[in-house]
């Protein structure tokens, strides 16, 4: 691909877009092409594709799609720091499925004394005062893993984990420590006696956020606790079980039977636009941040409008039903914000809005087709409505 020849003006016009598809189609076709037949087979409006096939596509076409923008807007080094970043986050990952869940949580042996085993920490260089000691100890932890020779030295750290498990102190925001809750559907929200006022209740006060004018007060999760997030996700899109995305049914081998109801009453549709939830997740758990952003752009090009401030639909309809269902939504503007923060990021992620190959349909902006169009309202409906009819060439 010759990048320079493609200037912003160009990437704004529908024969400049025509000429990035064939520059990609070229570059698809030098990395696989084996997957460029399938890519192509995929593209044919005649074609037929299963749902668990699209799926396998998608997740082997959009890391060379990454890598194809990335060129293209000379981001390379960036998108490279940004993956080394989440790799360093999936250490946590490891640390937390191998040896706090699977040992410490298990462990059932007396514990030596915890000046001993910090004593021990301090010998094999962990200092617990520093900016990430959870890093440091999973850093360790996976390193004892992985030597033939580590188990006595793991025992050690097992025994350390056990004690922190029961008294966390200065530990408990480790997202290493943190274990799903069960979900009451009768008790969504524990409730509290107010002191002096027996006939009030109310929530727990440390959770309360005081509003500052117009300032936003719901955090965002950081790197590390989505993908603690995406770890915790089952990825369900390679047996058709991703109800996040299609709805949760009554039974599966009966579709005629609908979809099933919560104890609530309400209809666990899942995400209404069908969003490629399990995929991108698989994506991002990779490294590949672009590439997940795009398999989410295939029916969620209007992403900045979705997320963790707007719908939950997709967390109703989670497999986990009777535990804290995976944060789709905070994966969802952690995903979208990572991209954005790139150099260029917004103009990648407007190019990905009108210029999508892992698209089946509505690919690329089409030209003119002399159709005028006015829509009477900008809420969500509006601007989506304007987004599809510019694609198919409106002047909207």
């Amino acid at each position: 691909m010759n990048a320079p020849t493609f200037n912003f003006e160009k990437l704004q016009s529908p024969q400049g877009l025509d000429e990035l598809s064939e520059a990609f189609v070229t570059y698809v076709k030098q990395q696989d092409a084996g997957l460029f037949n399938r890519l192509q087979a995929y593209w044919d409006p005649d074609g037929e594709i299963t749902a668990i096939g699209q799926s396998e596509l998608l997740i082997e076409t959009a890391p060379l799609l990454e890598s194809f923008v990335a060129t293209l807007f000379q981001v390379e080094a960036e998108l490279e720091s940004l993956k080394t970043t989440i790799q360093k986050e999936q250490l946590i990952g490891r640390f937390k499925k191998e040896v706090i869940q699977k040992r410490a949580r298990r462990y059932r042996k007396p514990v030596a004394e915890k000046d001993c085993l910090d004593a021990w920490l301090d010998q094999k260089g962990v200092d617990l005062s520093s900016d990430d000691a959870e890093y440091a100890i999973a850093c360790l932890a996976v390193e004892l893993l992985d030597r033939e020779d580590g188990e006595q030295d793991l025992e050690q750290l097992v025994q350390w984990c056990t004690y922190i498990l029961d008294a966390q102190g200065s530990f408990a925001n480790w997202v290493s420590l943190k274990t799903p809750g069960n979900v009451d559907h009768a008790k969504l929200v524990d409730m509290y006696e107010v002191a002096d006022q027996p006939d009030c209740r109310q929530g727990d006060p440390s959770e309360f956020r005081q509003r500052c004018n117009f300032s936003l007060t719901d955090p965002r999760m950081n790197q590390r606790e989505v993908q603690d997030e995406i770890n915790y996700c089952v990825y369900c899109h390679d047996h058709n079980g991703d109800f996040c995305s299609i709805g949760f049914p009554e039974k599966k081998k009966q579709p005629e039977l609908g979809l099933k109801k919560n104890p609530l009453g309400v209809t666990l549709t899942g995400c209404p636009l069908e969003e490629k939830i399990s995929e991108m997740h698989v994506l991002k758990g990779q490294g590949n941040s672009v590439a997940a952003l795009a398999v989410a752009m295939v029916d969620n090009p209007m992403i900045p409008a979705t997320g963790h401030r707007i719908c939950n639909d997709c967390m109703k309809a989670c497999i986990y039903q009777k535990k804290d269902p995976v944060n789709i939504p905070q994966t969802e503007s952690r995903i979208l914000t990572d991209v954005l923060e790139l150099p260029w990021g917004v103009e990648i992620y407007d190019l990905l809005c009108r210029w999508n190959p892992l698209r089946k349909r509505q690919r690329s902006l089409k030209a003119y087709n002399g159709q005028n169009v006015l829509i009477s309202g900008l809420g969500p409906a509006g601007f989506t409505m304007a987004h599809h009819l510019t694609m198919e060439g409106c002047a909207v």
